[in-house]
């Protein structure tokens, strides 16, 4: 557990980006010389600060070209049919290629909030930034206020958005898939170890069946229902001592994805629940061992194939539905695949135990980039669309398999089928 906080507490090293202050004093309190400096080498981002051969020459870059007739505004949108319908003119803003080979339009005659929604169609995952309008020297009396959204296939702040503003750039110190790809690894790492520790305790079981001390324990008045639960309750117990070292060492290693807010009590409970689930399963075929050593290598290896096998693919899909966008042709098609992936493999408490951890991460990654525009809402993990589905699975697999375990046994057999045997 220890091994698997130090490898997760790493990505804080990864990359930390300090906030980046632009602001129009960095360009001689000017605002030609900040359009001068946009329109010099290397350009309005880093992408050419390398000589890099890709990057277009001056003459390359063309002149302002425009279509259209540029005094129609952008009217507002309607989503009464279910798809966004805007009014758009048909005209072009003026617009020319820069050093990094990337369109920049000027739309500074425009409403700012009628121009991005209008053509957000249109600039799927190929919009970087904004250019807002360049201030005159009559209008920086005034103090203005702005939240910048920039696309995705942005990299880095550019200084384009505002010109006598001071936005900062809070940089995340890793994207959204990174992050989640560690901790998948990280829950997968976890899920190695419980593996073993909850095999251990089930091997026990198969040594009494094996040995005949099981038998022992019957003809000496022990029924097979006090057997079993008498068993449980003594596994759940002992278990919850490394459950507690666990949480001990994930609360000193302060991960936030782990332990910021609820998120600590969701972990518990998740830790608390495979075991409940887990131990009940592995009841049912503790008879059909010969030995014990046979018994905790088929117990890890059924955990291990399991959770691979199901935690991976998931994430792979989830990844992929990232990537494509929310309006890409294949975003519809990946997402109901991962939904009913992830609906089939509640089925498996390994699934919902490493996946659960999986979920947190991804969540507080959610909440962090909100708090960066001013939303401090805090994310209900319990909430059945985020993990209260998954503690449910596990609660109700316990249940159902340690019942079950129960209903199999001789005696009870025996008591529903003698009274048919007697009529």
């Amino acid at each position: 557990m220890a091994q698997a906080m130090c490898n997760g507490g790493k990505k804080k090293n990864v990359r930390m980006m300090a906030l980046l202050l632009l602001t129009i004093r960095l360009y001689n309190k000017s605002t030609e010389d900040l359009m001068y400096a946009m329109n010099s080498p290397p350009g309005i981002d880093n992408y050419c600060l390398n000589n890099n051969i890709a990057c277009l020459n001056e003459s390359s870059l063309g002149s302002w070209n425009s279509t259209g007739n540029q005094s129609l505004t952008y009217g507002t949108c309607n989503c009464a049919s279910g798809v966004s319908v805007c009014a758009v003119p048909n005209a072009v803003p003026p617009h020319r290629r820069i050093y990094s080979g990337q369109m920049l339009y000027n739309v500074s005659k425009y409403v700012m909030e009628d121009y991005l929604l209008a053509t957000t169609l249109e600039f799927v995952q190929k919009r970087s930034g904004i250019t807002m309008r360049v201030l005159t020297a009559s209008q920086l009396s005034s103090t203005v206020s702005t939240t910048f959204f920039l696309g995705q296939t942005c990299q880095k702040m550019c200084p384009t958005n505002m010109v006598f503003l001071s936005p900062i750039n809070h940089s995340m110190n890793l994207c959204h898939r990174i992050a989640t790809l560690i901790n998948t690894l990280l829950a997968l790492s976890i899920l190695v170890g419980y593996s073993i520790t909850t095999s251990s305790f089930v091997t026990y079981t198969v040594k009494e069946h094996n040995t005949g001390a099981k038998r022992l324990q019957h003809i000496a008045g022990v029924g097979e229902v006090c057997y079993w639960v008498i068993h449980f309750l003594y596994d759940m117990i002992m278990y919850l001592i490394p459950v507690a070292i666990s949480i001990a060492v994930i609360a000193a290693f302060k991960l936030p994805a782990f332990c910021n807010d609820s998120n600590l009590g969701a972990v518990s409970v998740l830790f608390i629940l495979f075991g409940y689930a887990t131990f009940a399963w592995m009841y049912l075929i503790a008879g059909t061992f010969k030995n014990p050593g046979m018994a905790f290598i088929v117990y890890v290896g059924i955990n291990l194939f399991i959770s691979i096998n199901t935690i991976i693919p998931s994430s792979i899909i989830y990844f992929l539905t990232q990537q494509t966008g929310l309006f890409n042709v294949d975003y519809e098609s990946l997402n109901n695949t991962y939904n009913a992936l992830t609906n089939v493999f509640k089925t498996f408490p390994q699934f919902c135990f490493g996946y659960g951890m999986v979920l947190l991460s991804q969540q507080q990654y959610i909440q962090n980039k909100r708090s960066l525009y001013g939303y401090d809402e805090k994310i209900n993990v319990f909430s059945m669309d985020i993990l209260g589905w998954m503690l449910s699975a596990m609660a109700i697999q316990g249940t159902f398999c340690l019942l079950l375990r129960l209903l199999l046994n001789e005696g009870i057999i025996f008591s529903v089928k003698y009274p048919l045997y007697k009529h």
